[in-house]
């Protein structure tokens, strides 16, 4: 995270990782993952926040 307190800003990189366990085809997983990047939270931190999210299975 990087702070500019002469401007009052700040930047950053949150990952996200989402570990999914069970029997999902790659059709499932893909579609949890693209639920994830719609949650709530996520999109309230990304009006200035950049979000990387990485989909772990095992």
């Amino acid at each position: 995270m990087e702070h500019d307190a002469a401007k009052g800003t700040s930047s950053g990189v949150v990952l996200k990782r989402v570990h999914v366990t069970g029997d999902l085809d790659d059709e499932q997983r893909e579609r949890l993952h693209r639920i994830g990047d719609r949650c709530p939270v996520q999109r309230m931190l990304t009006g200035g926040l950049q979000v990387d999210s990485a989909l772990e299975t095992g």
